[in-house]
C-alpha cells in the first residue's frame, strides 16, 4: 500500500500530463436531461476545467484554475443546438427554431421559435394559439407573462453563482408549461410545448455566461436608438442596415445577424436591418404648366392610384403634373405628391381632383398609357390635401381593442350589438366603415359586437349563494371552489364600465388570471383584481341586484356596454367596515340567461 507521500508524488507526475479541456456541454446537457436536475458544474467555457484522475488508492485529482489573463473558451451547445438567452443566461434550443416568429399578439406561434417580450399589436386580428407547436418565452421578471410561473416557482438553486428558481413541467391546457426564473438577473424563461420532455430538456440546459461572452440584447420594442445604446452597452459594434418595409415606420427593427438573444464575444459585430424613410423621391411625369399659366378647362375626377412601377393614375388614366411637383412613398406604402413648397397635394387611396386636358405625354415622361400615349395634363393650383386618417379593420378584435385603435386615430367609435348566435361573446363581427378608406377625423364608424342580449329572472336567494361561492373562490382558489360558481365558458373581467378582457373560465382558478394591467383607475395604482379584494373583506359585504351608485354619488354606474342587459348582482362593501367612502368597492356579477356568470367588473370610490 503507497504511502501519504508516494500517493502525493504520483499525483503530482499525473498532473504534469493530464491535458486539460472545457467542461463538455454536450455531455453536460445530455446527463441533464437524464436526471432533470440543474447541474452545478455546467461552467460553459469558464475558467474551472474538471479533469479527474482515479488512481488505485481511489483518490481524484482536480486541477487549479487556468491561469489569470486567459481567454474563456466560448460557450457551445450540443449538436443540432443554439444557445440564445437574456443578459447573462442562456438555454440550448433547436438550430432551427426562429426567432420572434409570433402573431400579432405578440406571443402565440406557429411555428418552433425563440419569442422575446413583445406586446403585439392592437391593430391587427389576435393570432391563434397552436397547440402542436413548441416555443420558448425570454422576458423580464416585471412582465405580466413571468408572473404566473414566479408564484409557482420553488426554492431558487445555486447555478454558476446566481440563484435559480424553477416552476416544474406541469399540463397547462393542450400544453407542457414550465420556467426557470433568475430574479437577480431579471430573466424569466418559460417553455410550451406538447412534450414535456422538451420542456424538460431546455430548462434543465440553463448556464450562466463567463465573462467575455454576452447574449444581442432582446427587446424587439425598443426603439432604435435605445437598441443602440443597448448594445453598446453590450459592447457589441452595430452595422445599420436600412431597408423599406411598407406599413412599418421608420427606424423599426426587422431583423438581426445574429438574431435576438444569440450568444456572443463582447466586441462582436451585429447588423441590425431597420426600417429606413420613405423610399423617396418616384419619377412622375410633369410638364413645364406653372399656376397662372393658361390652362385648359376639362376635369378629372376619381381616386388616385399607383402602378407597380410608381405611375400615378384616375382610372386608365394617367396623370401629368405641373412644374416640380414631385412625389415619394411612404413608410404605409401609399403615394404622395408634393408642391414645390413641400406641401402634399395628392395621395394615393384617396378622391382626387384637379383641372387640366388630355395630352400626348410630353417626350420623354415616364408613365405612357397603351400605345396612344395619351394622358391628362394637370393645369390646376392644387391645396394642401386635408387631414384625413385611413380607417383600421377592426373585425376579429374585442370590443375595447377596436375602441381605442379608432381613437386613437381620432374617429369617433359607436357600438351595436349582435346576439351570440354565431361568433365569441365581445368581439366584433362587422364595421361600418370599410377599411383602408380615408376619412375626415372624427368620422363615426361603428361597430358590431357580440353580446347576450336577455335577462334572467331574480332569485335573491341563489344570487346570496352566488356571492358566496365567489368569496369562497377568492379566499381558496382551486379547482373545487371554482367549480362551485357557475361561470359561462368565457368571462368578461373589467373596471366599472370599461370592458378589459376575456379570459376562458377554466384558468379562473389561478389569481394570476384576475390581475387586470392597468397602470391608474379611480386615483388608484394598479394592478386590479376582483379575488383581492373579496379576500380582503374577510366575507363581510352587502349583496343587491340591478345597477347602483358609488358611495357618494348619486348617478348609477353603467356596466361595459357589451354586458348591458344581463342580470347585474353586486356585491358591495358593507357600510358598517368603512368610516368613510375611500374604503368603499363594488364587484359587479353579470349573469346571462342560461344563469352562467358571463362577466365580472370591479368599481372603487374615485376621491
Amino acid at each position: 500500500m503507497m504511502s501519504e507521500s508516494e500517493v502525493r508524488d504520483l499525483i503530482a507526475e499525473a498532473g504534469d500530463e493530464i491535458t486539460t479541456r472545457p467542461a463538455p456541454v454536450d455531455e453536460l446537457v445530455r446527463d441533464g436531461r437524464r436526471t432533470a436536475r440543474v447541474r452545478r458544474g455546467l461552467q460553459v467555457g469558464g475558467v474551472v476545467a474538471v479533469v479527474g484522475l482515479v488512481i488505485a488508492a481511489g483518490l481524484v485529482w482536480r486541477p487549479a484554475t487556468e491561469p489569470a489573463g486567459e481567454v474563456a473558451t466560448p460557450p457551445h451547445a450540443p449538436a443540432g443546438m443554439r444557445l440564445v438567452g437574456m443578459g447573462r443566461v442562456a438555454v440550448a434550443v433547436p438550430e432551427d427554431w426562429g426567432t420572434n416568429d409570433v402573431g400579432c399578439d405578440g406571443h402565440s406561434t406557429k411555428h418552433e421559435s425563440v419569442v422575446f417580450d413583445s406586446e403585439g399589436s392592437r391593430s391587427c386580428r389576435v393570432a391563434t394559439a397552436y397547440a402542436d407547436v413548441s416555443s420558448l418565452h425570454i422576458v423580464g421578471t416585471g412582465s405580466h407573462w413571468a408572473r404566473r410561473f414566479i408564484e409557482r416557482a420553488e426554492p431558487a438553486r445555486d447555478v454558476d453563482g446566481v440563484p435559480i428558481a424553477q416552476a416544474r413541467t406541469r399540463e397547462d391546457g393542450a400544453q407542457f408549461t414550465g420556467a426557470l426564473i433568475a430574479e437577480t438577473e431579471d430573466v424569466v424563461m418559460w417553455v410550451a410545448s406538447p412534450d414535456p420532455e422538451v420542456v424538460d430538456d431546455i430548462l434543465n440546459s440553463v448556464i450562466v455566461l463567463p465573462e467575455g461572452f454576452v447574449t444581442v440584447p432582446t427587446d424587439p420594442n425598443m426603439p432604435l436608438a435605445t437598441t443602440l445604446a443597448a448594445m453598446q452597452s453590450a459592447g457589441l459594434e452595430v452595422n445599420q442596415v436600412e431597408q423599406p418595409k411598407p406599413g412599418w415606420s421608420a427606424g423599426a427593427l426587422i431583423s438581426s445577424d445574429p438574431p435576438l438573444g444569440s450568444v456572443v464575444p463582447v466586441g462582436s459585430t451585429v447588423t441590425l436591418v431597420v426600417t429606413g424613410e420613405p423610399t423617396g423621391e418616384i419619377p412622375i411625369a410633369t410638364s413645364d404648366w406653372k399656376p397662372g399659366d393658361v390652362g385648359m378647362r376639362a376635369l378629372i375626377a376619381g381616386v388616385l392610384h399607383a402602378r407597380e412601377d410608381g405611375c400615378l393614375s384616375v382610372g386608365n388614366t394617367d396623370l401629368v403634373w405641373p412644374a416640380h411637383y414631385s412625389a415619394a412613398r411612404k413608410p404605409d406604402g401609399s403615394v404622395v405628391v408634393m408642391r414645390p413648397d413641400g406641401q402634399v397635394v395628392a395621395q394615393t387611396g384617396r378622391p382626387f381632383e384637379a383641372g387640366g386636358g388630355s395630352s400626348p405625354t410630353p417626350s420623354g415622361m415616364p408613365c405612357r398609357v397603351g400605345d396612344t400615349g395619351e394622358a391628362f395634363l394637370i393645369q390646376d393650383a392644387l391645396a394642401p390635401l386635408p387631414a384625413q386618417v385611413q380607417v383600421p379593420g377592426v373585425v376579429g378584435l374585442r370590443e375595447h381593442e377596436a375602441v381605442a385603435l379608432l381613437e386613437d386615430l381620432q374617429l369617433h367609435p359607436t357600438l351595436a350589438y349582435r346576439p351570440p348566435d354565431a361568433g365569441e361573446i365581445g368581439t366584433v363581427v362587422d364595421q361600418s366603415a370599410q377599411p383602408g378608406v380615408y376619412v375626415e377625423p372624427g368620422t363615426e364608424v361603428q361597430v358590431v359586437v357580440i353580446a347576450p342580449m336577455s335577462v334572467p329572472a331574480a332569485d335573491p336567494y341563489a344570487d346570496r349563494q352566488l356571492a358566496e361561492a365567489l368569496y369562497e373562490l377568492a379566499a381558496s382558489p382551486s379547482a373545487t371552489t371554482l367549480s362551485n360558481v357557475p361561470f359561462a365558458r368565457q368571462v368578461q373581467l373589467g373596471l366599472a364600465d370599461q370592458y378589459l378582457e376575456t379570459v376562458d373560465s377554466a384558468a379562473l382558478s389561478e389569481p394570476d388570471t384576475w390581475r387586470l394591467q392597468v397602470d391608474f383607475f379611480r386615483a388608484y395604482v394598479g394592478p386590479f383584481s376582483v379575488l383581492d379584494l373579496l379576500r380582503d373583506s374577510g366575507g363581510s359585504y352587502d349583496v343587491s341586484v340591478g345597477p347602483h351608485s358609488t358611495c357618494a354619488v348619486e348617478n348609477l354606474v353603467l356596466p361595459p356596454a357589451s354586458l348591458s342587459g344581463l342580470r347585474q348582482i353586486s356585491i358591495q362593501a358593507e357600510p358598517a367596515d368603512y368610516t368613510s367612502c375611500i374604503d368603499w368597492w363594488s364587484v359587479d356579477v353579470f349573469v346571462d340567461d342560461q344563469g352562467e356568470v358571463a362577466g365580472v367588473t370591479l368599481d372603487l370610490y374615485e376621491p
